[in-house]
């Protein structure tokens, strides 16, 4: 069996997060400080209503649906506003958006709620 590597430089690899695993807690590093810590998804003040920082927040974006946005699943309207061309609304998080390893665990940990994870 033969394999061909198209526009592929020896040694040197674009973006190497894409083949780690992640070995962040999506919840916990990821999720309270960007996503929580500036007051927009917080327990005391969930911008749309989406609290990603308290227990339960896999529920909640495995079952939730968008407020703001054609009441899409928030399953897949959470991975759109990582992008920095969302549907509707605007890139989430503010300010700092996500490296790409950070953005690589978010979407493992969505892949994982979507299989039935929680």
């Amino acid at each position: 069996m033969l394999f061909v590597l198209a526009s592929c430089e020896p040694g040197r690899i674009a973006d190497k997060n894409q083949f780690l695993a992640c070995m962040l807690d999506v919840e916990t590093e990821i999720f309270v400080p960007k996503c929580g810590s500036s007051g927009c998804h917080s327990a005391t003040s969930p911008q749309n209503g989406l609290d990603l920082v308290t227990t339960g927040v896999a529920m909640r974006i495995a079952t939730g649906t968008s407020s703001v946005c054609q009441t899409k699943p928030i399953i897949s309207y959470l991975a759109e506003k990582l992008t920095m061309t969302p549907s509707c609304g605007q890139p989430m998080p503010l300010g700092d958006p996500l490296n790409s390893l950070e953005l690589k665990c978010v979407s493992d940990y969505l892949a994982s709620l979507r299989d039935g994870g929680t």
